[in-house]
């Protein structure tokens, strides 16, 4: 299950939580150990003792990205209503700021380089 890959990706020891408006009408198919979807949640060979120590939860709320998106809407709202201070008007010339606001940290001031890796040798 693709559930599965992303307990792999992240690996979230605090828990997976599996949302979505399917999730709460099948739940017969994701109850039980021996379930089809847990058989595939678990099915990802000399990993799979990793995925026994990853929690899983299903969201029952059919409605949580609207309830997100209505949160975000929200805060936008509030960020509008709030009057704008010198320091809100200006963004560091070293920093940017996303369309919500929020600092994104440093665009490139030079101080920051990628390390090089080491190239293969060639054969001979």
């Amino acid at each position: 299950s693709e559930v599965g890959v992303a307990a792999l990706k992240w690996i979230p020891l605090g828990g997976l939580y599996v949302a979505g408006g399917l999730a709460p009408k099948n739940l017969h198919l994701l109850r039980g150990a021996n379930s089809p979807f847990m058989r595939a949640f678990y099915d990802k060979g000399r990993v799979s003792t990793l995925l026994k120590s990853v929690p899983l939860y299903v969201v029952l709320a059919e409605d949580i990205g609207q309830r997100g998106a209505h949160l975000v809407a929200f805060r936008l709202l509030q960020n509008l209503a709030k009057e704008p201070t010198t320091e809100d008007a200006q963004v560091a010339p070293n920093r940017r700021a996303s369309q919500f606001g929020m600092n994104l940290g440093r665009v490139s001031d030079g101080a920051a380089r990628p390390i090089e890796l080491p190239k293969p040798a060639e054969p001979p």
